[in-house]
């Protein structure tokens, strides 16, 4: 745990349950919540298309298209989600 890739990984592992480091939680914070996006963008996708898929069955829109449009809806609604956390950071850091 004294070098930076090795920070990183238990960052990545230890993403929901952080053990508290004094000295690095303020930036292990950032990263383990950035890297718990990942999961919840793909869960969050899978379950709105299903959703979607079953409300919007009679409106003759292709499953395709659906799936489409409920990815780029998650991917603006994450990269904002992302965006907040990364600009907080950089605020506090400068």
């Amino acid at each position: 745990m004294d070098t930076f890739v090795g920070k990183m990984l238990a960052v990545t592992w230890q993403a929901p349950w952080l053990i508290p480091y004094e000295s690095d939680l303020h930036w292990m914070i950032l990263f383990a919540g950035l890297f718990l996006l990942i999961p919840f963008y793909f869960v969050s996708w899978w379950s709105e298309f299903l959703v979607s898929k079953k409300i919007l069955a009679d409106t003759g829109i292709s499953k395709n298209n659906i799936k489409i449009k409920v990815r780029n809806a998650n991917l603006i609604t994450y990269s904002l989600l992302a965006f907040w956390p990364i600009g907080w950071y950089v605020v506090g850091y400068v």
